[in-house]
C-alpha cells in the first residue's frame, strides 16, 4: 500500500514549506515560464490531496495532464470524461491555473479498425475542445509518437531516418494525423492553443518536409531530456547529426545551440511566430544498479539540474517548461520511471520542488530574458575538462560560466550565475567577483536557488557599475535581485 499523510497534515506541511520561500510567497503572479507534468486523476485514489492547490502555492502557472481517448469514447461518437477529470479542471479554473490537456493514445479496444484513425481521433479531440470550451485553452496533440503507438504500428527507426535518409513511415503517418486532427480541432474551437511535436531529429524532419502539419499549430513541443548529461548539453549534435540525418545542434552539443537551430528551422518553414514549449523534461532519482540511458541522480543533483534547465530554457526564449513530474510514479527503487517526481510517494517534497518554487517566485508573471553587461573573475576556477561518449560523438562538458538575466514585470532584474557540467562535490566552492556595467541598479538580495541559503555579499556601486565580491560559484545557481 502507498503510505499517505492526511490532508490536514499535508496542508500544515505545505504552509511550513512555503513560508520558508518568503520571496516566492510575496509574488502575486504565477510564473508564466514554468509548469509541471501530473497524473492527478490517477493519484486521487491513492492520496486525497489538493495537488492543484500545491501547484498554485508554488507559483507555477500550469500543469499537464490527460484522460486518454480509450477512456473517453464509450461507444462510437459517445464521449464522457471522468468525474475526476472534471473536478481537476474545475479546481484549476477556481485557482487560476491553466491546464495543458493532452489528447492522446489509441482508440477504445475493438471500436475502430485502425487504432490510430485520424478522423475518429479528430472527432474525440473536437469533442474535448468543445466540451472544455472556456475551461481549457491549451491542448497538446499526442505524446512522444516514437514511444507510443505510431512507431509500433507503422515501423521505422526511432529517429525517423531510413537507410537512404528518407523519412520513416511512422513519421509520415504522424504528420498526416496531426494535420487532420488539428484542422478538426480548430473548426470546433478556433480559440484553442495547440501544441504538438516529437523527438528532436523527427521534429526537424517534420518542420522541413511537412509544412501542412503545422498550419494550425501554435507551439512545437520538445522533450529535451538530457538522460545522463547535465542540462547545458544535449546528446544530439556533432557527429550524431550524421546519425540522425538532420542538423539538430552544433558540435558543442549545447542546449542553447539546439534551441537556436529550432528557431532557424521554424523561420525557414515560414511560421516564425510559432512558439517552442518544453512539455516534458526532468531527471530521475532512481537507484542505478545497471548501465542504462538515464543516470540516477541524488535529490540535490536533481534539484540543481532541473532549475538550471528551466533557466536555460527561459533564457533562450522557450516560452514554457514543464518539469516531469509532480509525484514519483512508483516505489521500486531501481525503476527509472518511478522516480522523476518532485515529490516522494509519501507526499514529502524533494529538494527539486523547493528549488523550482524559488525559481518561479523570482520570475513572476511574464518575466523575460534581457541583456546585461556582466563580467566574472574567478581566480580559483577549476577546469573540469571531462565528458562522455554518446554513440559516435564525444561530448565535452561545457566549462564556461553560465549567466542568465531576466526583466520582471515589476521592473526589477534577476540574474542567475552557476557553474555548468557535472557536480563535483569534493572541494570548497570556487569564488567569483562580479562586475555589471551600465547598471543603474542596486543589489537587493542574493542567495542560492537550491539550498535557499541567503548570501551576505559585499557590493559597491560607482560610475554606473555594480561590483559584487566573494560570490560562491557553484553548481547551485546564485541569484541577484536588482532594483
Amino acid at each position: 500500500m502507498i503510505k499517505c499523510i492526511s490532508f490536514k497534515l499535508f496542508s500544515i506541511l505545505c504552509v511550513l514549506l512555503m513560508s520558508s520561500l518568503a520571496l516566492a510567497q510575496s509574488q502575486t503572479q504565477a510564473s508564466e515560464r514554468f509548469g509541471v507534468c501530473t497524473h492527478i486523476v490517477n493519484w486521487q485514489h491513492a492520496a486525497k490531496l489538493d495537488f492543484v492547490r500545491v501547484i498554485e502555492q508554488a507559483g507555477l502557472w500550469s500543469f499537464r495532464d490527460e484522460q486518454g481517448w480509450n477512456h473517453v469514447e464509450k461507444s462510437p461518437g459517445v464521449y464522457q470524461f471522468s468525474k475526476g477529470t472534471e473536478q481537476m479542471i474545475d479546481r484549476a479554473n477556481e485557482l487560476g491555473i491553466e491546464p495543458l490537456f493532452l489528447l492522446v493514445y489509441g482508440a477504445p479496444k475493438g471500436m475502430y479498425e485502425n487504432p490510430l484513425d485520424p478522423e475518429a481521433f479528430g472527432n474525440y479531440a473536437a469533442h474535448a475542445v468543445t466540451h472544455f470550451k472556456g475551461r481549457i485553452k491549451y491542448f497538446e496533440i499526442w505524446n512522444e509518437p516514437h514511444n507510443f503507438f505510431f512507431r509500433q504500428q507503422y515501423g521505422g527507426a526511432w529517429n525517423g531516418k531510413e537507410a537512404d535518409n528518407s523519412d520513416a513511415l511512422w513519421v509520415k503517418k504522424f504528420a498526416e494525423f496531426v494535420e487532420i486532427v488539428a484542422r478538426k480541432i480548430k473548426q470546433a474551437n478556433p480559440d484553442v492553443f495547440l501544441v504538438t511535436g516529437a523527438i528532436d531529429p523527427v521534429n526537424h524532419r517534420l518542420l522541413a518536409r511537412y509544412p501542412a502539419m503545422w498550419e494550425h499549430i501554435d507551439a512545437m513541443a520538445i522533450h529535451p531530456y538530457p538522460y545522463s548529461l547535465p542540462p547545458e548539453l544535449t546528446p544530439f549534435g556533432g557527429k550524431n547529426n550524421e546519425r540522425d540525418g538532420v542538423f539538430v545542434a552544433d558540435d558543442s552539443h549545447s542546449f542553447s545551440s539546439m534551441i537556436q537551430t529550432y528557431r532557424k528551422a521554424i523561420e525557414t518553414m515560414g511560421k516564425p511566430q510559432m512558439q517552442i514549449w518544453i512539455t516534458e523534461v526532468g531527471y530521475t532519482t532512481a537507484r542505478q544498479t545497471k548501465k542504462q540511458l538515464f543516470q540516477g541522480f541524488t535529490p540535490y543533483a536533481q534539484a540543481c539540474y532541473n532549475v538550471r534547465m528551466g533557466l536555460l530554457a527561459a533564457g533562450n526564449g522557450v516560452e514554457k517548461t514543464y518539469f516531469y513530474d509532480l509525484f514519483d510514479d512508483g516505489n521500486e527503487p531501481d525503476q527509472t520511471e518511478h522516480h522523476f517526481g518532485l515529490f516522494n510517494r509519501d507526499s514529502t517534497p524533494k529538494p527539486a520542488w523547493m528549488a523550482i518554487s524559488r525559481m518561479a517566485g523570482l520570475m513572476p508573471g511574464n518575466t523575460l530574458p534581457t541583456e546585461m553587461k556582466i563580467d566574472l573573475q574567478i581566480p580559483t576556477l577549476r577546469d573540469y575538462h571531462v565528458g562522455v561518449a554518446w554513440d559516435d560523438a564525444k561530448i565535452k562538458y561545457i566549462n564556461q560560466p553560465q549567466i542568465q538575466c531576466f526583466l520582471r514585470p515589476d521592473g526589477q532584474r534577476v540574474v542567475f550565475i552557476w557553474k555548468p557540467g557535472r557536480i563535483f562535490a569534493d572541494a570548497q566552492d570556487d569564488i567569483a567577483h562580479v562586475t555589471i556595467k551600465d547598471c543603474p541598479y542596486q543589489l537587493l538580495e542574493a542567495g542560492h536557488l537550491v539550498t535557499g541559503r541567503k548570501l551576505q555579499l559585499q557590493s559597491t556601486h560607482k560610475d554606473n557599475t555594480l561590483v559584487i565580491n566573494g560570490m560562491p560559484y557553484t553548481e547551485d545557481p546564485v541569484y541577484f535581485l536588482l532594483k
